[in-house]
């Protein structure tokens, strides 16, 4: 099948080749327009419900994004030791950026095997993401584990 495609370009090729330098010649001419219907500097609308939502959302709750969350699970015999580990991240995360970062309570799940905790910033070019090394040395690699996501 690709065979006989290929005899039949290779057959057209002029053909296809003056096709393509017309679509260029017509591009070229509506090109000049697009600035003035483009813009840069992102990837919003202006007045979309989602922008008027999160301006609404960090004007709401300070101006902190959330970020990234941190999640700590153990086998049963150390599930006890899920809160002192996620507390512990969040103690050594608060000294190591101090206001850079909020960090919530530690929120259990309701069998008990995971704790979580959500790290919040402010909005960041990046999302947030050159926090993610340093938070990662952060997390217990024990018998607690730790996670960022």
């Amino acid at each position: 099948m690709l065979d006989s495609f290929g005899r039949r370009m290779y057959r057209a090729r002029w053909a296809i080749v003056a096709a393509w330098l017309c679509l260029f010649v017509l591009a070229s001419i509506f090109a000049p327009r697009v600035t003035g219907i483009l813009r840069g500097g992102g990837y919003t609308i202006g007045n979309s419900q989602s922008v008027a939502a999160y301006n609404l959302l960090n004007k709401t709750y300070g101006y902190r994004a959330l970020t990234f969350t941190a999640v700590f699970s153990a086998p049963n015999g150390a599930r006890d030791q899920l809160k002192v580990a996620a507390t512990r991240f969040r103690v050594e995360a608060h000294r190591r950026f101090g206001h850079q970062l909020t960090i919530s309570q530690p929120i259990t799940t309701p069998d008990g095997a995971v704790v979580f905790e959500r790290v919040f910033s402010a909005p960041q070019e990046d999302l947030g993401s050159h926090f993610a090394g340093p938070l990662r040395e952060l997390l217990p690699h024990g018998r607690v584990r730790g996670y960022l996501t």
